[in-house]
């Protein structure tokens, strides 16, 4: 998808564009824990005689470079302060050096069924063999107890009232406060059937909601859980064998590299981050400016691969895998920055781990930051969002988005939220398989959409999007959005392709947004193309126009307002009649399932690309005629509609000097066949996108009235008895 490079060309492209922007008088230093000759005495200005660790790194002025031996693995923290103009990266062959957050966990023995060590530091996070490990919980994961009560500062449930106070008193608790996020606390006290909360969530939790109880070493019953106990310094796990024979690590360093203050124009460079207890790299001064991040890879942090203060930051071309909270997280002073072509695989696989609050668990967040770039990134896998951006000004394209929502329901691929979100562009981005989890949730009743405008974003625009295998809806706007665009999206398959939720939770009408040239097509009898509400009963939600409407399966599923009832569902005619979408084109086809003659073609790369169609003719859902080879443009997609009918049959594509044509076409029951020179008393036939002949009759001169009272609405071929020559009839209704 040409989302990123590949590695090892990426690599030594970017080391020797190093190599020849920096002078030969700069200064540079050498650190490496492997070389034989490596000594904190060391001047460490040569590969030959390097420093030993990141000890020495006290002043940085006048360093223009800091070179991490490929392959060495470095258990320590370089924080960085008063440097401008500093590269950090990598020498020698080998894989990227990492810089490590967690200590080797070492001396197991058996225990009662568990495997039992000295770990002199209290750890965040446990990994077996780069596997990381789940803090032992109960109910076991996949079970949930269920809040009776609760405020932001307690929750009581009858089921507490069975374990020992002791072991409440020395938990955590992670509640699924609302369908939109999980919170997590430390049990202050408990009583009974109540236990008070450490820190108060930001959600007060919902009745019925689940919630489970961790980090107490009697909850340990289950394989890969883990738990450890301060007061002894034991660390004590189930692992799959014997732990001693596999490489445990606990994280204990909060940075890999910290950028302090007085930090400006720093370049970081193929360096692997792994296991820190907070952050890989933490920019975390909002005067700088220009930190550029590049292929570098992270992996394990609890809480962010990258945490950006700074302005003007660049993170390109790195792969952040298994961060427990957010891939990168844009604080709303990171005006400018620019992120692309990175990966971003399994963020935040546990509901308990990462941050803890509201925002945690998608690939990047960017919260309420302005004038930011985020485009060509690929995420396959997020607990939350995938992308979420907040703020004004903002331009996300050209990224792929898939599996997002693994852990909640009340989220998108693609989101931004608020009366501060403004100008913000979504455009030529592909959206999938981002369908929710109601899991923990009671009577959930959120469905999911693949593109997210949340309560009163305004003047944003949705265009040119592609959101497909996301059921149950493509885009939402809710309450109180104002002034958005919706143009050149195709959303194939939603439950609703479209939902104008303007409920009047936020206060406020949802007017002025834009509708038009989208395509829209249903894959089911149950799916409508769009919702509508407007607490003002005015339903002025804005103007819908000139789009392509494909319901084929239920032509009654047009268009749904469920404040209208008890008739809520609108057919094409009926949804016109309202005054909507004059313009609009509606389905000209018309199946009953398992049938199905569309399909969808894509292109989520940056050059044009052919799609070969063989022999099959095709038709566009303009019923234009599609035969052969097609090119999509960059990052788009279209619908097609298959005819089963071969593309050289002599069809005629209804050029102005046909012989042979349907007019007017679409027409209904008032369609003729149009034959010029006049035949009269020769057998035509209908036939379906099948080649099965399901009408016929005679001809009678120039104008022949066609057999349309009995044909169901869909594209039908016409053929004269002794020729080979077709045309094609799109029955509207």
């Amino acid at each position: 998808m040409n989302i990123i490079l590949h590695r090892n060309h990426l690599r030594i492209t970017i080391l020797l564009l190093l190599a020849c922007i920096l002078p030969s008088y700069a200064t540079h230093r050498y650190i490496s824990n492997t070389d034989p000759n490596a000594n904190n005495n060391n001047p460490g200005t040569s590969q030959n005689a390097p420093w030993a660790s990141f000890a020495p790194l006290t002043n940085f002025t006048g360093i223009d470079t800091i070179f991490l031996k490929s392959g060495d693995i470095f258990r320590e923290q370089m924080t960085v302060t008063n440097a401008t103009d500093l590269v950090i990266t990598s020498y020698g062959n080998g894989d990227y050096p990492v810089i490590s957050g967690a200590d080797l966990v070492t001396g197991w023995t058996a225990s009662g069924g568990n495997y039992m060590a000295t770990f002199n530091s209290t750890p965040v996070g446990f990994f077996i063999n780069r596997q990381e490990q789940t803090l032992a919980r109960y109910p076991d994961a996949g079970s949930y107890l269920q809040v009776d009560s609760a405020t932001k500062y307690f929750l009581e449930d009858a089921d507490l009232a069975a374990i020992p106070p002791q072991v409440l008193d020395a938990s955590w608790v992670c509640i699924h406060t609302k369908q939109w996020c999980w919170e997590k606390t430390a049990v202050a006290s408990s009583s009974g059937n109540h236990i008070a909360f450490q820190t108060p969530t930001l959600q007060q939790a919902t009745r019925k909601y689940g919630y489970f109880l961790y980090g107490d070493s009697s909850y340990l019953s289950v394989q890969q859980e883990w738990a450890y106990i301060s007061s002894s310094q034991k660390l004590y796990c189930i692992p799959t064998g014997d732990p001693n024979s596999m490489t445990c690590e606990a994280s204990v360093r909060p940075y890999g590299i910290e950028l302090g203050t007085g930090t400006n124009h720093i370049t970081i460079a193929g360096i692997a981050f792994d296991m820190q207890t907070s952050t890989g790299v933490a920019i975390l001064d909002s005067n700088n400016t220009h930190t550029h991040v590049s292929d570098c890879r992270f992996y394990g942090q609890y809480e962010y691969g990258v945490d950006v203060f700074c302005t003007h930051a660049e993170i390109s071309n790195c792969i952040f895998t298994h961060v427990d909270g957010l891939g990168i997280y844009l604080r709303n002073t990171a005006t400018g920055a620019e992120i692309h072509h990175n990966e971003f695989h399994n963020i935040a696989p546990f509901r308990n781990h990462g941050v803890g609050q509201e925002f945690n668990g998608s690939a990047l967040l960017a919260s309420f930051t302005d004038s930011c770039h985020i485009h060509h990134n690929l995420v396959d896998s997020a607990g939350y969002c995938g992308l979420s951006v907040d703020g004004k000004y903002n331009l996300v394209e050209r990224n792929v988005v898939r599996n997002a929502m693994l852990l909640n329901n009340d989220g998108a691929a693609l989101k931004t939220f608020g009366v501060g979100s403004q100008y913000n562009i979504f455009r030529n981005n592909f959206v999938s398989n981002s369908e929710g989890n109601t899991e923990g949730t009671y009577q959930a009743d959120f469905l999911t959409p693949g593109i997210y405008f949340d309560f009163r974003t305004n003047h944003c625009s949705v265009i040119a999007n592609t959101i497909y295998n996301q059921t149950p809806k493509g885009i939402f706007q809710n309450s109180g959005n104002q002034y958005n665009t919706i143009s050149d999206n195709v959303v194939y398959g939603s439950g609703f392709a479209l939902d104008l939720n303007g409920n009047p939770i936020t206060g406020i009408p949802m007017r002025n947004i834009t509708v038009s040239r989208n395509d829209f097509f249903a894959r089911d009898p149950n799916a409508y193309i769009l919702r509508q509400v407007d607490y003002t009963d005015s339903m002025d939600t804005g103007p819908l126009d000139s789009n392509r409407y494909f319901q084929p399966y239920n032509a009654s599923h047009y268009a749904y307002r469920p404040q209208e009832t008890p008739n809520t569902d609108y057919g094409f005619p009926a949804w016109q009649a309202t005054g909507n979408d004059t313009h609009t084109r509606s389905s000209f086809v018309s199946w009953t399932l398992p049938e199905a003659m569309d399909t969808l073609i894509m292109n989520p790369t940056d050059n044009d690309s052919d799609v070969v169609l063989g022999n099959v003719l095709y038709l566009d859902l303009d019923s234009q005629l599609v035969c052969g080879t097609i090119t999509l443009p960059p990052y788009t997609s279209r619908i097609l509609i298959r005819t089963n009918t071969t593309c050289n049959n002599g069809i005629d594509r209804m050029t102005a000097t046909s012989d042979m044509r349907v007019v007017p076409n679409p027409a209904d029951t008032l369609a003729q066949l149009y034959l010029n020179p006049p035949l009269e008393h020769t057998t035509f036939y209908v036939l379906d996108e099948l080649g099965r002949v399901v009408a016929s009759g005679t001809t009678t001169g120039k104008y022949t009235q066609l057999p349309a009272g009995t044909l169901a609405p869909g594209m039908y071929m016409i053929r004269v008895e002794n020729s080979t020559q077709y045309t094609r009839w799109i029955k509207s209704r």
